[in-house]
């Protein structure tokens, strides 16, 4: 079966002044489908997942969410479209559980 791509984020680059987080970091999140980023401490995992969102704004590279390309992702309009960031330490994390309906 193959799954549409409903998020896709491709040569994202980012630096905090001096500091280089990403250089160009793509991935695809699929319909249904459960992806998961994994690298060591500092490698720019929470980084590409806020740019995905709209939480930080890329030095480059896109954004697709549904099809439409986002130059400018912004927090409130993606999460009205489906796609919302909550990191671990969020306190929202113990008010909300995962739910298959």
């Amino acid at each position: 079966m193959d799954r549409a791509v409903v998020l896709d984020v491709e040569g994202v680059g980012k630096s905090f002044g001096a500091t280089q987080v990403l250089r160009s970091a793509s991935f695809q999140g699929k319909e249904g489908a459960i992806t998961a980023l994994m690298g060591r401490n500092g490698a720019g995992k929470s980084t590409l997942l806020r740019i995905a969102v709209g939480r930080v704004r890329p030095d480059h590279g896109r954004v697709r969410f549904k099809g439409e390309c986002l130059e400018r992702p912004r927090l409130a309009l993606m999460a009205r479209r489906g796609l919302f960031y909550s990191a671990q330490d969020s306190a929202l994390t113990n008010l909300l559980s995962v739910s298959n309906h």
